[in-house]
């Protein structure tokens, strides 16, 4: 396993610990952005993919009050980092290990799904992507957020999405980075 691989694919060691404190560092302001778009109800089900040191899941934690979190990630790492960060909601909250490629979840599970920084690490993103329109009732949204310098390219994420058969394909920057949002079409 590669240094990249060990700090932001699957981090572990003393690699994995400086990718998360780089995340931590520049990964708050897009996260809230991101959950800002999504338009999130009390009572929403929502699955975060690749949740890392868990911020993200901490700010949905604020926005999803009664409804309940779900975070997938492969690396034991973030799931220790994400649970202590998160002991205060672990109650509404269930972390997997895991890939967006094969959720063990039932089909129309989630309202809404969120990525940060991690799309351009899964081994196949249209795997991951139709995974996730699986797993998202009909009309949810799913929303990919890019961080520079964390986050992967704009180049060819709408075509992506719509390869994958998600319809409402959004592509949108700001100061903090960018988001692709997509919605489900169909409960397949």
């Amino acid at each position: 396993m590669d240094q990249i691989d060990r700090m932001f694919v699957r981090p572990d060691g003393a690699p994995g610990e400086l990718g998360a404190d780089l995340m931590e560092r520049h990964g708050h302001a897009m996260a809230l952005e991101a959950i800002a778009r999504l338009g999130l109800k009390a009572n929403d089900e929502v699955i975060e993919i690749g949740f890392g040191p868990g911020f993200a899941l901490e700010a949905l934690a604020r926005v999803v009050t009664q409804g309940h979190l779900t975070g997938v990630d492969p690396s034991a790492m973030m799931h220790r980092r994400a649970g202590v960060r998160n002991a205060k909601a672990i109650h509404r909250l269930t972390l997997v290990e895991g890939l967006a490629g094969a959720l063990p979840f039932a089909r129309a599970s989630f309202d809404a799904a969120l990525a940060i920084d991690n799309l351009h690490f899964w081994p196949d993103s249209i795997v991951g992507l139709s995974e996730l329109r699986r797993v998202l009732r009909m009309g949810a949204p799913f929303l990919c957020a890019f961080t520079p310098p964390l986050g992967g390219t704009r180049a060819g994420l709408t075509d992506l999405f719509t390869q994958a058969d998600w319809t409402d394909v959004a592509l949108t920057g700001s100061a903090a980075g960018f988001t692709v949002i997509g919605r489900n079409p169909r409960d397949d």
